[in-house]
């Protein structure tokens, strides 16, 4: 999967299949300024420029919105890790780690300070 983003559209294309097709496309409200993509492509996480990361599963028919988490600053890098169960978020001087179940709670995340993060992986 590849994950395109521009200032009001959110492409998803499946490049394993011959011709690539376009498997996703989402058309948002507030300007994405960040996304990741879960490897088996079933989630996403966008970051808005209210300083919102709203995750969606995805399905062969639809983007069902689960999740929104709020922050303070905009991060520099978003990451899902290999499962798809948490998603890390790199700022100037912090890491923070989410778990993004649908069930998860506000308090189900962990922060520490850093210095600064060029990568996510």
């Amino acid at each position: 999967m590849v994950l395109c983003i521009s200032s009001s559209r959110i492409v998803i294309l499946d490049v394993a299949t011959d011709p690539v097709a376009v498997k996703h496309e989402l058309i948002t409200r507030r300007r994405p300024l960040r996304a990741a993509i879960r490897d088996d492509g079933s989630l996403i996480a966008v970051l808005s420029s209210t300083h919102r990361v709203h995750i969606y599963k995805l399905s062969d028919d639809e983007a069902k919105h689960i999740r929104v988490i709020t922050l303070d600053d905009a991060p520099r890098y978003i990451k899902f890790s290999p499962s798809g169960s948490v998603l890390a978020l790199a700022f100037e001087d912090s890491i923070e780690v989410y778990a993004v179940a649908e069930e998860a709670l506000s308090t189900d995340r962990r922060a520490v300070r850093c210095h600064r993060v060029d990568a996510l992986s």
